[in-house]
């Protein structure tokens, strides 16, 4: 049985907001000033997300339905060959923020009661 939009609203509404790493491959795209295709029209890119999702240890591939299987094998090639560089560059800015996040030192004493 298919869900209506509001049976998917309900359940997403119950999950927690969880950030991903998300990369995104585009098929036989025309192109603009953000995604620039390669020779065979694919676009491939990465970015972080926050998603309503129960599920932490899961990596996802969507696939629509009526796509061309030919197609969908290239660009999870390419997507695949993007992970590396994805997660390097996630973990350098997890490094960056974990820095740049100050923990409150306590205060020195100065022997006296206030």
């Amino acid at each position: 049985m298919d869900k209506t939009k509001q049976e998917l609203l309900d359940q997403a509404a119950r999950k927690p907001v969880r950030k991903f790493l998300q990369i995104d491959g585009f098929m036989n795209v025309e192109g603009d000033s953000v995604m620039r295709p390669d020779a065979d029209g694919d676009t491939v890119f990465y970015g972080e997300t926050d998603e309503l999702r129960n599920l932490r240890d899961i990596v996802r591939i969507q696939i629509p339905w009526d796509v061309d299987a030919d197609a969908v094998r290239r660009i999870v090639r390419k997507m695949a060959a993007m992970v590396d560089s994805a997660l390097r560059e996630r973990d350098e800015q997890r490094a960056h923020r974990a820095e740049h996040t100050r923990t409150p030192q306590p205060r020195p004493s100065t022997g006296r009661l206030s």
